[in-house]
């Protein structure tokens, strides 16, 4: 399932005005202004809000293919499903309970702890006799397909959240220089056209080691401890 970042520039009709409340902000706090502190993390879609509006007002967005929360990331090739494999099929969610959500999306050792717990109790209902092969077979396929969307979720995540607090800092530096409106308008736009990049060349060198983290998958399905060196 492919994911994609949409990014709402709302920022360039309004940034000169804001530039200069924000230069009244530096002189009178001397520090990143009010709206570094009041980061959100929306509970179905992943929206980070907040950091943006220091520079920009801006809202960046993750999401699939789906509008909600009920993505099927398993399809049974039987029409006859039982209720155990549906269950277990109910726990691939886009935004998983009991995980603790963070900006930079979920670690390694999260997915690892998630997607390897889900996977064990896919292995202990079919040893059990609680689902059938095929129900095995089409659940396996299913997670696989929702490990590689919450793996690949969570870098966008990362490099997403990564960009922006550069930008932040940026911008703050430029405002601190004493930039002009003019100056502050052709920054605004070369943010806008290099966003992208950015968040592109940030993936490149931070994505998670999927060796390394399939075999932590494993190691969590076949009920070990994940207390190993994880560069080895």
């Amino acid at each position: 399932m492919n994911i994609i970042a949409t990014q709402n520039y709302n920022i360039f009709s309004n940034i000169l005005m804001q530039t200069k409340q924000q230069k009244q902000n530096v002189k009178e706090q001397n520090h990143i202004p009010e709206q570094l502190q009041n980061l959100k993390i929306g509970q179905n879609n992943g929206q980070v809000s907040g950091l943006t509006e220091l520079a920009f007002g801006e809202t960046l967005s993750f999401h699939s293919n789906s509008t909600n929360n009920e993505t099927q990331f398993t399809h049974f090739t039987d029409a006859d499903v039982s209720q155990k494999a549906q269950e277990l099929a109910s726990y691939m969610t886009e935004t998983p309970t009991g995980v603790a959500l963070r900006l930079e999306g979920l670690s390694m050792e999260q997915i690892a702890t998630l997607c390897g717990g889900i996977g064990k109790q896919i292995d202990d209902a079919f040893s059990k006799g609680q689902i059938s092969q095929q129900e095995y077979e089409d659940l396996n396929k299913g997670l696989d397909t929702y490990t590689s969307f919450i793996t690949q979720k969570s870098e966008l995540q990362q490099a997403t959240w990564a960009v922006m607090r550069q930008t932040a800092e940026a911008t703050r530096q430029k405002i601190e220089s004493g930039a002009s409106e003019e100056e502050m308008e052709i920054y605004a736009q070369q943010v806008k056209d290099t966003w992208k990049d950015k968040i592109n060349a940030f993936l490149e060198e931070n994505s998670y080691d999927k060796t390394v983290l399939d075999k932590m998958i494993s190691l969590v399905r076949e009920g070990k401890s994940l207390s190993f060196d994880q560069k080895a």
